[in-house]
């Protein structure tokens, strides 16, 4: 033990001698702020601040012990971290709305992107009706379908009529949280228009002067798209544009899911590859042109004026593709690289990576939970990491000394080796972040990447930097078709490629702590340099064998309870049909792991609905529930049931006097329009795997007999109410009722009920059943009763 102790410790000091330790700072701010997004209520500024000054104190005392001051400091780091996220959250509070409401927005268009059937509309909000002005949003996002040509540009002022809500949190408990999101870039609310946008009139005065340079800028990126366009055509016009200026309308679903799923999706989101390619090829081309003229050469530093060229294409480049997060991301690490080289540095190390992640998280801490921050930086510290150790290791070959066929034959084995071992050290890099965010993984990636990317790095890219340069001059004609050519060959690509994969690219989702773990074994086993780096292996196989442990839940509740999904005994989800969402039922099944597309009939078989709602039944009921009504309060609670849904007490389903409801009740007269599937008479094909059609209302005159028959039920039968009419029935025939609107108070009496106050407290919503009859269900949600900012307040419990 004494000896390993000592091994441990002296292989531990020599890294820290080596300067490693560094590299474990914004390693311990990222924790930092990640322990800030995930605690259940927001801290205090001023208790943050405090806690980071006594570390630092702390930190300082302890700067001569070699043990001590490295995990002081680390700590001290993880306290800047909880610092630097709740300062960003303060700095960028802005009034929020609280409820749902039809109102006009009147505005500047600060961006128009165009979407599917219409546009996207961000407008910077002068007023908005009914809403009084210390309460407005900042800004507000809208769709708007239309079927004519609506141009607006970034500055136009519009009055817009249209539906608004407060910005949606996750759409699955655990999911990505768009309100967050939304709320770092000052939305206050989100909807959708009810007709085309209209001019402001002169009563709104001149937009802001930042729009007015934003005008600007757009207009010069829609004129470099429509010159493009008028070249290529398709999709390989629309692809040639996201690369260069980064508008990405126009790209085909198909092309879209095939670049998904061949791994190569990474091309159209303009980020680190694309600056490093851009700088990149701008750096080569000016310092070989240079070093044709000897006298230059040899009498100036050529290699600093390439890299103060190339980091002013990177910036003009930055402006052109929109300065999205990623692109200004890549442009700060490309910064830091070329500054590197102006002063005399070594360009790319793990030292420049650790400093361009504190200057990120620092200006925007927000990134670190998210997917782009995640994978983009694991590819980076990955890459570096394995070729520090290779050109370590690395000697004199045999093909030096055979002259140039030999240094031919090198070269080529070099980059073909290179390109391979860099597409596989991304891609396992990015694995565990690409399944926990989008639950894909491109299993034939590899083949892909290698088959691609020579066309985009030395056909696709330099073609496109030289086609900006050729636009002014009316040259692009000469230039676009060449390059369209390579983006032909790089689709074609992925079309063989996803034809190949088929649907094994959608895994579902992991466990979070399995991605913990797997980033703890990857950051220990790249940051250090000694054996010590070896015990990262076991993080990674920890977060692998944990990989497979995600929960699956047996019902999912959207947070607007409009959509609900059950698990019926085959054991994939059924869908109540008509007001499916895509975008969410198309989350639900990747989380699942269920590779069917959103239009799949088989998501709706054997589904009940008409136009008071829809029933599904299934997962076997346990004991405690069946014929006894709901669990108690108590088990209600030890399930994690918001217990004011529940009774105080188990209640028969019946009517108290047992007689079944009076004559002329909604109960009497509603229920028969139950009967019908999917809008046909014709009874299920499956019964045990559906709900029981509901008889005629010539049959419904005792309740009470029905229900004696409902106690024989073995599945749990769940009602999503479209209609109030069919609550009556819903709420004593039901264990689970979800409406998008209040429910009777005397509902939860007799069910679990999920209207629009309950879900506004919960978000999206996942229930297990758990088969504990004390506990019968587990209930997970998608926000926490102690609210954070980004989530508006949730309404008073109803009493």
């Amino acid at each position: 033990m004494d000896v390993a102790r000592l091994w441990l410790g002296a292989r531990f000091l020599n890294e820290i001698e080596a300067g490693r330790g560094f590299l474990w700072l914004p390693v311990g701010m990222a924790v930092g702020i990640g322990i800030y997004f995930s605690l259940p209520r927001e801290p205090m500024l001023f208790a943050l601040a405090g806690l980071a000054l006594a570390a630092v104190l702390v930190a300082r005392r302890l700067r001569e012990r070699p043990f001590g001051f490295p995990i002081a400091a680390l700590i001290a780091a993880m306290a800047a971290g909880l610092v630097i996220a709740k300062a960003r959250t303060e700095l960028v509070a802005a009034p929020r709305l609280d409820r749902e409401m039809t109102a006009t927005v009147i505005g500047w268009v600060e961006e128009a992107e165009e979407a599917s059937g219409g546009l996207r509309l961000l407008i910077r909000v002068s007023s908005i009706s009914d809403v009084s002005s210390p309460d407005q949003p900042d800004r507000v996002r809208m769709s708007v379908r239309h079927t004519g040509d609506i141009r607006l540009r970034a500055g136009d002022g519009v009055s817009v009529r249209g539906r608004l809500r407060p910005p949606r949190g996750p759409p699955i408990p655990g999911g990505y949280d768009f309100a967050r999101a939304q709320y770092f870039a000052g939305i206050g609310a989100t909807g959708f228009a009810y007709g085309a946008p209209k001019p402001a009139g002169p009563g709104l005065g001149p937009p802001p002067w930042d729009l007015k340079a934003r005008a600007i800028l757009n207009g010069a990126r829609g004129a470099v798209a429509a010159r493009i366009r008028d070249v290529l055509s398709g999709d390989t016009g629309a692809v040639a544009s996201a690369l260069i200026v980064g508008q990405r309308r126009g790209i085909s679903e198909e092309t879209t899911e095939a670049l998904r799923t061949a791994g190569l999706a990474h091309i159209l989101a303009i980020s680190g590859l694309h600056m490093a390619l851009v700088a990149g090829t701008v750096f080569g081309v000016v310092r070989g042109l240079l070093a044709l003229f000897p006298g230059i050469a040899l009498r100036h530093p050529v290699r600093q004026w390439a890299a103060l060229t190339a980091l002013g294409a990177g910036a003009v480049y930055l402006g052109l593709s929109g300065a999205g997060i990623a692109t200004q991301r890549a442009f700060v690490m490309a910064a830091i690289v070329f500054a590197a080289i102006l002063a005399g540095r070594p360009a790319l190390t793990m030292r420049s990576v650790a400093v361009a992640a504190l200057i990120v998280m620092v200006l925007a801490p927000e990134v670190v939970v998210g997917p782009s921050f995640q994978m983009s930086f694991a590819a980076v510290v990955a890459l570096i990491a394995a070729y520090e150790t290779l050109s370590e290791r690395r000697n004199a070959t045999a093909f030096e000394r055979r002259g140039i066929a030999g240094l031919a034959l090198k070269t080529l084995g070099f980059y073909v080796g290179g390109l391979a071992l860099t597409s596989l050290i991304a891609g396992l890099a990015t694995a565990p972040y690409a399944v926990f965010h989008f639950q894909r993984l491109a299993p034939l990636g590899l083949v892909a990447n290698l088959a691609a990317m020579p066309l985009v790095a030395f056909v696709v890219m330099p073609l496109g930097v030289l086609s900006l340069i050729a636009i002014p001059f009316g040259l692009d004609p000469l230039v676009l078709p060449a390059m369209g050519w390579g983006i032909d060959r790089v689709i074609g690509i992925a079309d063989w490629v996803a034809a190949a994969t088929g649907t094994g690219s959608i895994v579902g989702r992991v466990p979070g702590v399995a991605v913990l773990s797997a980033t703890a074994g990857l950051l220990w086993l790249a940051l250090w340099k000694t054996r010590l780096r070896l015990f990262g292996l076991a993080g990674i196989g920890l977060g692998m064998a944990l990989a497979p442990l995600a929960a699956t839940p047996h019902l999912l509740i959207s947070d607007d309870g409009r959509l609900v999904a059950l698990r019926g005994p085959g054991g994939t989800l059924r869908f109540a049909p008509d007001t499916r969402n895509d975008f969410v039922v198309g989350t639900w099944l990747r989380a699942d792991g269920d590779p069917r597309p959103v239009d799949d009939p088989s998501l709706v078989a054997g589904v009940l609905c008409d136009d008071l709602g829809c029933v599904l039944e299934g997962a076997e009921r346990q004991v405690g529930i069946s014929g006894r009504g709901p669990p108690t309060k108590e088990a209600a609670e030890r399930s994690g049931a918001p217990a004011s849904n529940w009774g105080q007490e188990a209640t028969e389903r019946q009517y108290p006097n047992g007689t079944g409801p009076p004559e002329g009740s909604l109960a009497a007269n509603d229920t028969g329009e139950r009967a019908t599937a999917n809008g046909s008479d014709l009874a299920p094909q499956h019964p045990e795997t559906t709900a029981p059609a509901r008889p005629p209302p010539s049959a419904v005159t005792d309740l009470a007999a029905i229900v004696a028959k409902d106690r024989a039920r073995q599945f749990w039968r769940i009602a999503l109410v479209r209609r109030s009419l069919a609550f009556a029935e819903d709420c004593h025939a039901a264990d689970i009722i979800i409406a998008s609107f209040a429910a009777p108070k005397d509902c939860a009496r007799h069910a679990l009920v999920f209207d629009r106050a309950a879900l506004a407290r919960t978000g999206a919503t996942a229930i297990t059943f758990t088969g504990d009859g004390d506990a019968p269900i587990s209930i997970e949600t998608a926000l926490s009763k102690l609210r954070r900012p980004w989530h508006p307040p949730a309404p008073p419990e109803r009493r």
